[in-house]
């Protein structure tokens, strides 16, 4: 194996620096999304819930409510995984796919849940349905070939 020139030290050495700083400002980023995130959540449940409350009137309403509630959380819980991807990325210098896998289905189950029943095309639900299998499977597979590697 041949020695790297000063040249190749001194540029591994400044990318190294910039893929830190870069990964940094991501996490604060992120931070200051979820932040954002989670109190204009709890605005909204506080300002539209707190009106509709006395104005529900047919199963539709209340599950209306829910579903933009589940919803909002869901993605709180994205951006919270992401942040542990990074989180892992900057500690570890590589990407834990079973996390990425896990927010995969997290969002599709989000997607899942905001849509109308009523107005949505029977193929996208069997086509969200293939993709939930196929994202469940892999999750699957990963944890249970982990623990048999341990």
């Amino acid at each position: 194996m041949t020695e790297a020139s000063p040249l190749e030290k001194r540029l591994s050495r400044t990318l190294t620096i910039v893929e830190r700083v870069v990964v940094i400002t991501m996490i604060v980023l992120l931070v200051l999304v979820l932040l954002v995130a989670v109190v204009e959540l709890w605005g909204l449940f506080v300002s539209r819930t707190g009106g509709r409350l006395g104005d529900i009137a047919t199963a539709q309403d209340f599950q209306d409510i829910l579903q933009n509630a589940f919803g909002g959380i869901l993605v709180v819980f994205v951006g919270l995984e992401l942040l542990e991807t990074m989180r892992a990325y900057f500690a570890d210098h590589h990407v834990r796919v079973e996390v990425i896998i896990f927010v995969a289905i997290i969002a599709t189950g989000r997607h899942i849940i905001g849509l109308d029943v009523h107005h949505t095309e029977p193929m996208t639900f069997i086509g969200l349905s293939t993709l939930m299998l196929a994202l469940s499977g892999s999750y699957f597979l990963m944890k249970k070939a982990g623990k048999e590697t341990n």
